[in-house]
């Protein structure tokens, strides 16, 4: 259908490039896709599960309006947030699903905390991300040459000229680790990087930042943005420390700080239209 064709072009073109509204008011390229076509695990007026696209809120558009502009200065993100204000299905839409969408051979890391409760957190994002994707329209969804517990891949397998098997495709990764020895993506490409509840890497938070960080650039240019991110009630004596540490020094760990308490949730934060 020539109209299918053209509709679904011209999304994709605002999901990489933006859009602007009728009022002139520009919406960047990953809060465009997260608002539009992620939908995420909620419920419905009666309080049934319901999967649903997400309202527009004032923590969404910061959060995606601040990825660009550290990454156009070599910066990244460390954020402190509430519960239940919905910040991981963010950084779910629009860092890990967005790349595996729409950045080819791009590698999104996502690191999680050592012991039985880190474990507990990969194993719910990767559920999640893959429920997500689920979710998605049937022209946005890719095929998959590996997906396990610890990684998708994207793409689909061909025969070459020389007769040889090779991958081909957008070739996308999102990879599931827990960060034991803070190394763990070092012989990675990185794209971005993720490290979900910050304040629960117990003494090796600012090894894994710095050993990761050498995974994101080439020469002194990083290809794109770590997020280190925390709830203030999920944290340990000794995680917290090295996450405090950070949120107080900024500047001497090329940070930049977004605090999302849950008063950004309320009504005057967000727009129940959308």
């Amino acid at each position: 259908n020539p109209m299918y064709e053209v509709y679904w072009k011209e999304q994709i073109k605002f999901c990489k490039h933006g859009y602007v509204t009728d009022k002139g008011e520009f919406v960047n390229g990953r809060l465009y896709f997260y608002l539009n076509f992620c939908k995420i695990d909620s419920a419905d007026e009666d309080g049934n599960p319901s999967w649903n696209t997400p309202f527009y809120t004032i923590p969404a558009q910061e959060f995606s309006d601040l990825y660009y502009e550290v990454k156009e200065n070599s910066q990244d993100i460390i954020i402190f947030k509430s519960r239940d204000v919905g910040f991981s299905t963010m950084w779910k839409g629009m860092i890990a699903i967005y790349d595996y969408l729409f950045t080819p051979l791009s590698t999104t890391g996502l690191g999680f905390p050592k012991g039985e409760k880190g474990e507990g957190y990969m194993k719910t994002a990767r559920a999640s991300i893959s429920a997500m994707i689920t979710q998605l329209p049937d022209a946005l969804k890719l095929a998959a040459i590996v997906d396990n517990e610890g990684m998708l891949y994207s793409g689909y397998r061909k025969v070459n000229a020389q007769g040889r098997w090779e991958d081909a495709g957008s070739r996308s990764r999102i990879i599931f680790r827990q960060m034991v020895t803070g190394g763990e993506f070092r012989s990675e490409d990185l794209t971005n990087m993720v490290f979900e509840e910050i304040g629960e890497f117990e003494g090796n938070l600012i090894k894994c930042k710095n050993s990761t960080d050498k995974s994101m650039k080439r020469g002194r240019k990083k290809r794109g943005v770590m997020i280190l991110g925390g709830t203030t009630n999920k944290t340990s004596d000794k995680g917290f420390k090295e996450a405090k540490q950070l949120w107080f020094n900024p500047v001497a760990h090329n940070l930049v700080r977004l605090s999302i308490p849950k008063t950004k949730m309320c009504f005057d934060h967000f727009n129940p239209s959308t």
